[in-house]
Parts: structure tokens; sequence; C-alpha cells
């Protein structure tokens, strides 16, 4: 309550999500129209955080019954509380990075020529556990197809006036484009003429030959990149029971932990920071951190980089701000014939299957995606 202690408005940005919700695995998802919109009022009056939220995200979309209905439902939706200005950007976060970059896509709209620029709904992406040291596969190309779209791929027609309005608005540089601070869509070409059909386009060429990384950031889209641990997996305690990556991995995660702490006297967790922080290409590195002493930690280690020239390639910051023992621990962990994750890369067991643990939650719901998907088209 002291006036002098708070922080602007202006200065947070607030990101909040939709489509998970309850622990109930029969409840715990819902990407219907109305449960998005209602999700957002709601948000809006928990967080206290005036009358917008700086970025509404889809959430674990790979849990979706499909992604037709995100198309058909949940965007729709979200297009509309950025057109009412409770929301100033959309963003997507998720595991499979097929599954981002597929709904990225088919999203995306043209003003009815073929030939004409499309323009992505989306103005973030983020991802987590793709930028780290056992898995770089965000800037891998291409990411396999998605194995979440049960229909034939199809002209998606986002026809509502809130629809049509946002996105031409968006297209011809009005003044619903979101704010600088999460993605400039002023870098993409957006031009628009020719009829009010607004359609959905196909994945093209250009963008199946893109690692996911290069697709954002040719596109506008800005990119935030979570959980540089791995959700424990890069750090000495190890993951959680729960953790879904597959055994080989974990063995591999306790291999480089003994080897940096034996042989180097480092701790994995600090050199597992370093190295996602050192990737020049992802402009947003999310860290979660659970007490006073990991936020002051993470801080330390997050100064080494102040005053960093910002052209250096990622090798010559990694060269700036590692100690030599650190230096010696990143080179052992990070060879790709003797190193704790060399055998791993080479069988492809680096991540774990986003769409097998969807399958599941599926598994143990009443009547699985089918039942799902009836009842959350049937709702408005």
């Amino acid at each position: 309550n002291d006036e002098t202690k708070k922080i602007p408005r202006s200065d947070l940005i607030v990101n909040t999500k939709v489509g998970r919700y309850e622990a109930d695995p029969a409840n715990m998802f819902d990407f219907s129209y109305d449960r998005t919109i209602d999700s957002v009022k709601t948000s809006l009056e928990r967080l206290k955080c005036g009358d917008y939220i700086d970025v509404i995200q889809l959430h674990d979309p790979e849990f979706s019954p499909s992604i037709q209905l995100l198309l058909d439902k949940t965007i729709p939706a979200l297009l509309e509380v950025k057109s009412r200005g409770w929301a100033k950007a959309i963003g997507i976060t998720g595991y499979p990075l097929e599954v981002q970059k597929d709904i990225l896509v088919r999203s995306a709209v043209r003003k009815g020529r073929s030939y004409d620029s499309p323009t992505f709904v989306f103005d973030q992406a983020l991802t987590y556990c793709h930028a780290n040291l056992h898995d770089m596969s965000l800037f891998i190309a291409p990411p396999p197809p998605s194995p979440l779209v049960f229909e034939p791929p199809s002209t998606v027609s986002l026809s509502s006036d809130a629809d049509r309005t946002l996105i031409a608005s968006n297209a011809t540089g009005g003044s619903t484009s979101s704010a600088g601070s999460v993605g400039d869509r002023s870098k993409s070409n957006n031009t628009a003429s020719g009829t009010d059909n607004l359609t959905g386009i196909g994945e093209e060429e250009e963008f199946e030959e893109m690692s996911f990384s290069d697709f954002c950031a040719a596109k506008g889209i800005a990119l935030m990149a979570a959980a540089p641990l791995s959700m424990g997996l890069l750090t000495q305690a190890g993951p959680p029971d729960w953790h879904p990556a597959p055994e080989e991995l974990k063995e591999a995660c306790r291999n480089a932990a003994y080897i940096c702490r034996e042989e180097y006297g480092v701790d994995i967790a600090s050199l597992a920071i370093l190295f996602a922080l050192a990737q020049g290409e992802i402009p947003c590195t999310l860290l979660g951190m659970k007490s006073v002493e990991e936020v002051d930690r993470a801080m330390e280690l997050a100064r080494r980089f102040e005053g960093l020239d910002p052209n250096l390639s990622t090798e010559e910051v990694l060269v700036t701000i590692l100690n030599e023992e650190e230096g010696e621990a990143l080179a052992t962990v990070l060879d790709d014939e003797y190193g704790p994750f060399a055998q791993i890369w080479q069988d492809g067991e680096f991540s774990w299957d986003g769409f097998e643990e969807a399958a599941k939650h599926w598994d143990k719901v009443e009547g699985g995606r089918e039942k799902a998907e009836a009842q959350m088209q049937e709702r408005k």
C-alpha cells in the first residue's frame, strides 16, 4: 500500500494462460469459446493488473482433442479478447514444437489473394526444455509433422466480425498491433489488399524448411524459451518423480551432473543457466525460482553478461563469461563422441514424447478425445 514503492503498470508485462485449469483429468482442459472468454475475465479480476493483460497465452495445445478445435473455438475467442482490449497480444505455450508451428501456420490469415503475405495471429511463442545442454531442437530444422492433425489440412475461416476487424487492422498498421515489448509485428510483411475474405493458409514449403527459432524470427513472432534446467534434469538434486523424460535421458543427466561436480567442481545448474542465457537467438529465457537464494544466484549469473558486445556469437560469449573449470566442464558435457549425452543424441532420446503424455491424459477421461471434442465444439 506504499505508493512510493508501487511499480507503474506500464513497467510490467503480465502473461497468463487459457486452456488448462483443474487438477481433475475430466476438467483439466477446456478449449471452448465460452470457457476461454470466461477465463480471461477471471484472470483480470484475480490479477488486479488494471483493465488489460499484456499477453494472453494458449497453453498446452497438444492436449487439445484436435487442432481444428483450436482453430474453430479457442483462437477466435482469443482474437475477441484482443479486440475488446483485454489483452494486447496473443501467445502460445507448449512442449511439442511441431504442434506450435502447425498452429502458427494454420491460423495465419490472408486477405483472399493467394500471393498476399499472411498475417500471423500469434505475437508470441513460448517453448520449454528445447534450448538446454541436452536438447537444442529449437534450432533444428525442420520439426516432424504434428500427429494432432486428425483431419486433413484445410482452409480455415476466421469469419467473425471481431476476427475480421482485428486482423485487417493489424495488416494495415492499425492501432491493435502488439506492443514492442512482446514482439514487433511491424517487422513482418503484412501487405493487405483485395477482398475482405480472411482465410487460413496451408503450411508452405518455406516454413517447412525452417527451424522453430528461425521461423519465429522470420515471421516477427517473439520467441521465449523456458526451463533451461529442463524441469530439474540439469540439477544436482535431479528431477521430480513425475518428470516425463525417458530413463536414458535421466541417467545421462545424472552422469553429466556427476562429471561437472566431481571432475571440475562445477554446479551443473549454474552451467546450464549460463549456457542458456548465452544463446543470442533467444530474446527471453524464463527460469523458475522458488526461494530468495535461487533468485540471488540467478542474478549473480546473469550479471556476467553485463556490458558484453551484443554482436558476439554464442561461442564468443561463452568464452568470455565462463571460468576455466566451467569451460572445461562444458566441453566435456557437449562432447558428441564421449560426453554423457553422446549416446542419447545418437539414439534420439534427448527429449520426451509430448503426444504420449497427452494420450495418457485422455486415457484417464471417460470418452477420451472424441467425447471432449464433441462437448467443446457444442459450446459456443
